[in-house]
C-alpha cells in the first residue's frame, strides 16, 4: 500500500470527461453574443436538468446527453457538429452550454486541461475560472486552468462559443487523490 501511494503522490491521475449534458443552440451572431448571459450562466452554480431555455430564434431548448468521440487514439471530444446535425440546427454562429461534474475523493488543487473550437468560457461551482475569446482549432490541453476542488460534487459549466466549420471541445482533470467525470 505505501509504495502505491508514493507512486500516486508522484504523479498526478489526468483523467478524461467523456459525458457532458448539453443545451444549445443559442445565437452567436453578433460578437456580444459571446458575453451574452443565457439561461444556463443565470445560475452556473447549479444545474437543473429538467430546465428549458429560449434559444436561438426564441426556440425552446433543453439539457440533452452528449458524449465524446475519440479521433485517432487522441483525447475524447465533443464533436459540436454532429450534436447539431442531430438536433437538425445550424451549427455556425451559435453557442452551446455543456456541463459535468468532477467528483473528488479530498478538497485539493487540480489542473484542468481544455481544448476549445472555438472560445471557451468555463465555471467551477458558479465561480468563472478560466476564459479563452479567441477563434481557434482544437487541441486538447491546450489551456491549463489551475483550480481549487471541494470534496464531494464540483459543477462545471462550459460555455463554447462557435463561428464556423468544425467545433468542439476536449476537458480532462489532474489532481493527486481520486477524481472522476459524471453527468450532472
Amino acid at each position: 500500500g505505501d509504495l502505491l501511494a508514493y507512486i500516486v503522490s508522484i504523479r498526478d491521475a489526468e483523467v478524461n470527461a467523456t459525458e457532458f449534458r448539453a443545451v444549445g443552440p443559442f445565437p452567436n451572431d453578433e460578437p456580444e453574443h459571446r458575453t451574452t448571459v443565457f439561461g444556463p450562466e443565470e445560475t452556473p452554480g447549479q444545474f437543473d436538468g429538467n430546465a428549458t431555455y429560449s434559444g436561438l430564434d426564441g426556440k425552446s431548448v433543453r439539457w440533452i446527453n452528449a458524449r465524446t468521440r475519440s479521433y485517432d487514439g487522441s483525447a475524447p471530444a465533443i464533436d459540436l457538429t454532429r450534436i447539431t446535425e442531430r438536433a437538425k440546427v445550424r451549427h455556425d454562429n451559435v453557442i452551446y452550454y455543456f456541463a459535468v461534474v468532477l467528483d473528488s475523493a479530498a478538497a485539493q488543487p487540480a489542473r484542468l486541461n481544455i481544448g476549445s473550437n472555438d472560445g471557451i468560457q468555463v465555471w467551477l461551482n458558479g465561480k468563472k475560472v478560466h476564459e479563452y475569446p479567441e477563434l481557434r482549432g482544437l487541441k486538447p490541453g491546450e489551456d491549463q486552468v489551475d483550480v481549487q476542488l471541494k470534496q464531494g460534487r464540483n459543477l462545471l459549466l462550459l460555455k463554447l462559443d462557435q463561428a464556423g466549420g468544425t467545433a468542439g471541445l476536449t476537458l480532462s482533470a489532474e489532481a493527486k487523490a481520486n477524481v472522476a467525470f459524471e453527468l450532472p
